[in-house]
């Protein structure tokens, strides 16, 4: 087969090529890049003929490189092994997979290495379709900037969590897979009959996850009417025993939406915001119900004084608190969930 000869020991260089060959899909899957000291044998697809690599001014030649093994490899390992170690400082020590849309956390320093590690990570992952650069999270609705890597231009697909599927836009909702654990933890402690409020509920995925396991009633409100339309077209992707009634509107007009305490259970999701509404979650929640508060903090004991203080201004109170580190959220900073369980209303609605 063909190679592309670089002699240089400017790594730069070499991804550079590398960068312009994934354009072309000129870049072999399944043929390892030979590295000997600081000369590089980059394996060229047999449809890839020379006179393209040539006219990328590229030196071809005949090459014999090894199928390329993936198996228990991570895509650190498999780029260092072509590349050299230098590149892997570069690389994300952890990403996302939506469907088959990856999201990876790519600063400005690593973005001319982010295709050569996008085009590697779909070795390794082969259902992955498209590869993101993710950015902030902005405005209300929480909609996170991208960046197309490589793959297909488009955001829209179906996730599968714990037997359940979802449609999913990432370029016009909320999502955070590594929420899974949590939908599923928040669902087992639902009986039949209860009625839940999602105040925050982005495509309903605490809803569907409660509703497919008891005979239980959800109220899934979002502020983001791309939300709403894709948690409407996730339950007909699931088998559902209990019932969603998806509410497009902003969670502060709740308690004029529903009046008095008609919730057994409160779901408050927003972690940057969720105290701040904590006063119309006081005013839904039954007597005996549980609140389920999601806060950012840096340690346990700061985000159970945090609550504390908003809750004395309510006069409320709890049988029982339990709090769990769901998410790191930055250097230092957590995401928690405080269980507020058997709420203890000191007034009347």
């Amino acid at each position: 087969m063909k190679c592309v000869k670089v002699s240089t020991k400017d790594l730069d260089k070499v991804v550079s090529i590398l960068n312009k060959l994934i354009d072309l899909n000129c870049l072999s899957k399944t043929r390892e890049i030979i590295r000997n000291n600081s000369t590089y044998y980059i394996p060229l697809i047999d449809e890839c003929n020379e006179g393209i690599a040539r006219r990328l001014g590229l030196e071809v030649i005949e090459c014999n490189p090894r199928t390329i093994n993936v198996k228990g490899l991570r895509v650190k390992e498999l780029i260092s092994k072509f590349l050299g170690s230098d590149i892997a400082l570069h690389i994300p020590t952890s990403f996302d997979i939506i469907g088959d849309i990856a999201l990876l956390p790519i600063t400005e320093d690593s973005l001319k290495y982010a295709k050569v590690i996008a085009f590697y990570l779909t070795l390794i992952h082969k259902k992955i379709k498209s590869v993101y650069a993710k950015g902030a999270v902005r405005g209300f609705e929480r909609i996170r900037e991208l960046k197309l890597i490589l793959g297909e231009d488009r955001t829209e697909t179906i996730h599968k969590e714990h037997g359940l599927r979802f449609y999913v836009d990432i370029g016009k909702v909320y999502f955070n897979p590594r929420l899974a654990t949590e939908h599923a933890r928040i669902a087992s402690y639902v009986n039949d009959g209860e009625i839940v409020l999602d105040m925050f509920a982005g495509i309903g995925c605490f809803g569907i996850h409660i509703a497919s396991r008891k005979k239980a009633i959800v109220y899934a409100v979002d502020i983001n009417p791309y939300a709403i339309f894709y948690g409407l077209k996730s339950l007909y992707l699931n088998k559902l025993k209990g019932k969603i009634v998806f509410i497009n509107c902003d969670a502060s007009v709740l308690d004029h939406v529903f009046r008095g305490r008609i919730f057994d259970r409160i779901i408050m999701n927003l972690p940057q915001h969720s105290l701040n509404y904590l006063p119309i979650a006081y005013n839904l929640v039954k007597n005996g119900g549980s609140i389920h508060v999601y806060i950012i903090a840096r340690t346990e004991k700061e985000a159970l004084d945090r609550l504390s203080n908003e809750v004395k201004k309510l006069n409320l109170k709890f049988r029982e608190t339990r709090i769990r580190c769901v998410l790191d959220h930055a250097p230092h900073e957590y995401i928690y969930c405080i269980d507020c369980i058997g709420v203890s209303a000191m007034k009347t609605a």
